[in-house]
């Protein structure tokens, strides 16, 4: 399976859908982020869905390629930290940042 990342803006946010290239029209993203980037140019995940390690390498994959300088994710999720694996990231209290 060939996934890639669609950019969904919706006001504020920015709807991230991890989608398989070759699957019919119609079909359901395989997993789902929503961004909102704050003033500072940090763009903080709000919302993820699974498979998280595969939608968070995407994420940072796609959001290297826009304005953003770093992206902020929740600590909470061990699967965050899977998808993080080859990025070089702080933590910020209970937050991993990744900068760009």
């Amino acid at each position: 399976m060939t996934t890639v990342l669609r950019r969904m803006p919706a006001g504020t946010a920015i709807g991230w859908e991890l989608v398989d290239i070759a699957a019919p029209p119609g079909t359901p993203a395989i997993g789902v982020a929503v961004t909102v980037t704050d003033a500072d140019g940090i763009a903080r995940a709000v919302a993820l869905t699974p498979p998280l390690p595969e939608l968070v390498r995407e994420l940072v994959a796609a959001l290297r390629r826009t304005d953003a300088i770093a992206l902020a994710l929740s600590a909470d999720e061990p699967a965050v930290h899977d998808g993080l694996r080859c990025e070089d990231v702080e933590h910020v209290g209970r937050a991993l940042i990744v900068r760009f």
